[in-house]
């Protein structure tokens, strides 16, 4: 209620009028019908009352209303009309989550709603509504607004929804809901809408499935490291979606996944290498250690079905260190393993040598004496001030590319040196080689004030190396996530 400080006899007037039409605003928003009855009334009066100062206060009434009378946006409305402002530049992404989540917990279920169904409301008049698919920006609004909730609320929620016997469109819902939602460190809560599942269910759950384990696999790494313990409870009718999921990251996240899980399951290790001989197939950049460490430690274990995909991935991801492996492979009965084996021997070599693997243990010894006997004064004539022995050294260095994981720092030297020829020279061995030590030395040439023609053959070795193209500047290269420090 106003209180208005005068003496004045009209202000006395005027504030027992205030208070008059406070009660009845009080009972406007109690008994809407109510009120407009004593508004009505208090309007025939109006004339009667005599003071043209106590009329002021009908019109403020009035209005205020019109103002009440309007239906409020409900909870989905207003949600909606949050979410919808993502899709313009105007309200930053990290402030409208924020609104939404402000909105408390009781707003917490209407966002879980609308991640699972995957669509939100806005209203654009009275009972007219538009629906719209939540994906792109109002989508990443969404989930960064339920990641602002505290874990343990967002947790009580969906499980709530999962129920103890869920039906299978329950499940679906939940998957999708959780493939929004979930943080990788919980992935095993995935686990509680695939339990108790018959083969049909299985087998109707695999796409919902593969979708919310990639949805979670792509935004968050940490996903990763829960990997092996939810591979091991996983309903064996949906270990392809998960093989699949996995092969779907790409690159050396996907190989070190899928390489992680080999000799939990040894009946589903023959699929795992498959997936890894066929994502070796696509990946353009050198492959990590670890990775083929596991490849090559499960090797002798596996069936010769398996082995022959052990081989191609051993091969496609340009192991040198399984050569002695290969060579012993080649005397298998299993004639698509012998054959598999030396191709992959070949492609890791460039050197001929049939099915002999007596041939091939021959050059494997005489390579390892060259490298233990030549190799040290070639690397030092590399770093020499005669350009044309560090021409020869180079040249003499490229024929053993099957060292070049133990030869790339060596032939790196050659960047130093102050003749462009040898530099040149230096780069086209490093992209021979294209071994991850090669890229960050080739990276730093091309961003160095070099020659037109150093520069080029500094790029050319990139792309030979990686199979990547990203122009001529260091610059891009390095934002595609190839390092120029080689500290």
């Amino acid at each position: 209620m106003k209180i208005m400080k005068s003496t004045r006899p009209e202000a006395c007037g005027q504030w027992k009028l205030d208070d008059r039409f406070n009660r009845l605003e009080r009972s406007w928003r109690i008994l809407p019908a109510a009120g407009m009855a004593l508004l009505l009334c208090v309007g025939t009066m109006q004339p009667a009352i005599g003071n043209a100062r106590h009329a002021a206060p009908l019109p403020r009434l009035m209005n205020k209303l019109k103002r009440e009378s309007k239906p409020a946006l409900s909870k989905p409305a207003q949600i909606g009309a949050l979410i919808d402002r993502a899709r313009s530049a105007h309200d930053a992404p990290h402030e409208l989550a924020k609104r939404l989540s402000d909105r408390g917990t009781g707003a917490l279920p209407l966002l879980l709603d609308t991640l699972a169904s995957r669509r939100y409301v806005v209203k654009i008049r009275d009972d007219v509504h538009s629906v719209h698919p939540l994906q792109g920006p109002p989508l990443a609004v969404v989930q960064a607004a339920v990641a602002m909730y505290p874990w343990p609320v967002v947790k009580d929620q969906i499980e709530a929804r999962i129920g103890s016997s869920p039906t299978l469109p329950e499940r679906k819902r939940a998957l999708a809901l959780m493939g929004a939602a979930l943080p990788g460190a919980e992935l095993g809560l995935l686990q509680s809408a695939l339990v108790h599942l018959d083969r049909r269910a299985a087998r109707s759950l695999r796409q919902p499935f593969f979708d919310a384990l990639s949805a979670i696999l792509l935004r968050d790494p940490a996903t990763d490291e829960q990997l092996p313990e939810f591979y091991t409870a996983l309903d064996p009718g949906l270990l392809s979606p998960l093989l699949k999921a996995l092969q779907g990251l790409g690159g050396v996240r996907g190989a070190t996944a899928l390489s992680g899980l080999l000799g939990l399951e040894p009946e589903a290790d023959p699929l795992l290498l498959v997936e890894l001989a066929n994502l070796a197939r696509t990946t353009k950049a050198p492959m990590t250690g670890p990775t083929l460490e596991r490849i090559r430690r499960f090797l002798p274990q596996l069936s010769d079905a398996s082995k022959v995909e052990a081989a191609k991935a051993l091969g496609r991801f340009d192991d040198v260190k399984a050569i002695p492996q290969l060579i012993a492979l080649l005397d298998a009965k299993h004639q698509p393993l012998a054959e598999t084996a030396r191709r992959s021997l070949e492609l890791l070599s460039r050197e001929r040598y049939g099915s002999d693997a007596q041939a091939w243990s021959r050059w494997y010894e005489a390579a390892n004496e060259w490298l233990s006997a030549e190799a040290p004064g070639l690397l030092a004539e590399v770093r020499g001030s005669d350009p044309t022995r560090a021409r020869r050294a180079l040249l003499s260095l490229a024929r053993y590319r099957v060292f070049r994981h133990s030869l790339a720092e060596g032939v790196a030297s050659a960047l130093a040196s102050p003749n462009e020829d040898v530099v040149e020279m230096g780069c086209t061995v490093l992209g021979h080689f294209a071994t991850l030590e090669s890229i960050p030395y080739l990276v730093r040439v091309l961003g160095e004030h070099r020659p037109e023609s150093t520069r080029k053959a500094a790029f050319d070795a990139l792309v030979r190396a990686t199979g990547e193209n990203h122009g001529e500047k260091a610059d891009d290269w390095i934002a595609a996530g190839w390092k120029a420090d080689v500290n």
